[in-house]
């Protein structure tokens, strides 16, 4: 009886370290390889073939300077769309700036 139930805990133990493990490798191949998918049915969050091009062709620096307060309506959308670029083109640096 008491094998039977140290055998019980040390498989209980053991399934747990398991799972564990394989949520920290789950979570670390998450953050080394990520994928941004767009469920829309409209495509709205994903940059179209024609921007894709543009983005490729660029081959020196583009910076791009922006002047918007976090309070404007307009401020997350352009922060999305521009990280976008970012992400397709490492050449395109965004900069922020709170003018107030």
């Amino acid at each position: 009886m008491k094998r039977d139930k140290i055998l019980a805990v040390s498989n209980t133990t053991v399934a747990i370290i398991l799972v564990v493990a394989l949520a920290a490798m789950a979570n670390w191949l998450g953050y080394r390889h990520w994928v941004r998918g767009d469920w829309t049915g409209s495509k709205i969050y994903s940059l179209s073939d024609k921007t894709k091009n543009v983005l490729t062709s660029v081959k020196g620096e583009v910076r791009a300077v922006v002047f918007m307060t976090p309070a404007t309506p307009l401020f997350a959308e352009t922060r999305e769309l521009l990280n976008r670029y970012t992400s397709a083109n490492s050449h395109i640096k965004v900069e922020f700036i709170d003018p107030e």
